[in-house]
C-alpha cells in the first residue's frame, strides 16, 4: 500500500465521519415531533392553565344565571357542563409524553364518563366524577377537575 493510499483511505474515514456527524448533529435541530411530545411539566402547565380558564367560564356561566334550589342541576347540565367537555377535549388535544399517553387518554375518557354521568343524573353522578378528578390530580391536572 501505498502512503498515498493510506492517506485516502484515511481521508474517506475523516469524510464519513463527518457526514455521519452532520446527519446527527441535524437531527436534533429544530422542534421537537409530535411523537415525542411535551415533556410532563411543559404539558401540565398547559393543560392546568386550559382547564383553569375553562373552570372560570363555568363559575361565570353558573352565577350569571343565579338558579333557584329547583333549577340549579338544569344549569349545571346546560351551562356548566359545555366548558367542562370542552376542557376535556383540549387537554386530548395536547401532545403528552410519549410514555403518558395511555395515562392522559384515560383521564379524558374517565372525564367524558364524568360528563356523560351528570347529563344523565347528576345525583348518581358523583361517582364518576370523583374518579375522573382523582385520576386528573394524581397526574398533576389539578385544575383539570369538575
Amino acid at each position: 500500500m501505498s502512503v498515498f493510499g493510506a492517506d485516502r483511505t484515511s481521508l474517506r474515514h475523516l469524510l464519513l465521519a463527518a457526514v455521519i456527524f452532520a446527519a446527527a448533529a441535524g437531527a436534533g435541530c429544530g422542534e421537537k415531533s409530535e411523537e415525542a411530545g411535551l415533556t410532563k411539566a411543559q404539558f401540565t402547565k398547559q393543560a392546568n392553565a386550559i382547564c383553569s380558564k375553562r373552570r372560570e367560564e363555568r363559575t361565570q356561566a353558573f352565577k350569571k344565571a343565579a338558579p333557584s334550589e329547583q333549577e340549579v342541576e338544569q344549569v349545571i347540565v346546560d351551562k356548566s357542563l359545555p366548558p367542562y367537555r370542552q376542557m376535556a377535549k383540549e387537554v386530548e388535544e395536547l401532545s403528552p409524553p410519549s410514555e403518558d399517553k395511555e395515562q392522559v387518554e384515560k383521564i379524558s375518557l374517565l372525564m367524558e364518563k364524568a360528563a356523560e354521568s351528570v347529563e344523565d343524573d347528576l345525583t348518581k353522578a358523583a361517582p364518576a366524577i370523583n374518579e375522573a378528578n382523582a385520576a386528573a390530580r394524581a397526574y398533576g391536572l389539578s385544575d383539570c377537575t369538575f
